[in-house]
């Protein structure tokens, strides 16, 4: 191990155990918003990012990956692989699951195994709420030239937990046209966060691809959090692109997607906000905090 990775799994811990015992103080909010304040957020996910990418022997590796499955509630049903063949939790994390368990049910389908947070119609122009605030659709976007374009459309926002399979797919078919990067924080995306930080999704770095679509425009936006050491996005064949070294906007070949296709991986968990430029039918059966499936029907 080098002796980077040494300091970076020490440093880790430490902030670790800090953060939990901080946020174990039921009521009281002060030492938390303090501590995330403080607390160099991209610092420190780039430490979580080296320590969970340490290879550990096997003996080690099963009552780590046995903690991490229970806590987080991990269904080893759905995995691919031996849970215990992966040489790091970093790897555990990005794993893929079973070849045909997730069926694409449709033309509009979930993005991400996670939890169906918020969903409903933009409205007031440029104005999205979500979880009881108010967000400019040219916030989250960070490119004033789009916003007028969902203006009138509608939206969906997914949470991946951390026991969540991680990788976020396309939502509907189209054309692949744009990528942007938008800098800012790592706050988490816990229930914690929701409750303290005004503005939490804009706050925080943010990727969005945008396709052309039989709903008009789409906007896949992947916005990452504390612990998350990476956000990649996969177009088809194109190459595939570390977040933070695409920053601002480019303009992607015009490559032809399908719903059900792997769009971007994150590591740890985030958040992913869909909007659509055209309003969507939602499927009779959506309800708010539900727990969802890649591939499962959203609307038409």
């Amino acid at each position: 191990m080098r002796i980077s990775k040494k300091i970076s799994v020490l440093l880790f811990i430490i902030l670790s155990i800090l953060y939990y015992r901080v946020s174990s103080r039921n009521g009281d909010t002060t030492p938390m918003k303090t501590l995330l304040n403080t607390l160099p957020h991209h610092i420190f996910s780039q430490f979580t990012g080296l320590a969970v990418s340490v290879s550990l022997p096997r003996i080690a590796r099963k009552p780590l990956f046995d903690w991490y499955i229970n806590k987080y509630g991990v269904n080893l049903g759905d995995i691919s692989e031996d849970p215990y063949s992966f040489s790091c939790l970093g790897k555990f994390f990005v794993r893929n699951l079973k070849p045909g368990i997730r069926p694409v049910q449709g033309s509009l389908v979930s993005p991400v195994d996670g939890t169906l947070r918020s969903f409903g119609q933009i409205t007031d122009g440029t104005v999205l709420e979500v979880k009881g605030q108010e967000y400019r659709v040219a916030e989250l976007l960070g490119a004033e030239d789009l916003a007028p374009l969902f203006g009138d459309g509608s939206f969906f926002n997914f949470y991946l937990a951390p026991g969540d399979y991680h990788h976020v797919h396309v939502p509907v078919s189209g054309v692949a046209s744009d990528l942007s990067y938008v800098p800012g924080r790592l706050w988490p995306v816990n229930a914690w966060a929701w409750s303290n930080i005004p503005k939490l999704l804009v706050q925080n770095e943010r990727v969005s691809a945008i396709f052309d679509t039989e709903f008009g425009r789409v906007a896949v936006v992947m916005i990452g959090a504390l612990n998350v050491g990476s956000i990649k996005m996969i177009f088809g064949e194109l190459e595939a692109l570390q977040a933070r070294s695409a920053t601002g906007a480019t303009k992607l070949p015009a490559t032809r997607v399908n719903a059900g296709e792997r769009l971007g991986t994150f590591q740890m968990g985030s958040s992913v906000v869909v909007l659509f430029e055209k309003k969507v039918a939602f499927d009779l059966g959506l309800k708010a905090e539900q727990k969802i499936k890649y591939g499962s029907l959203l609307g038409h």
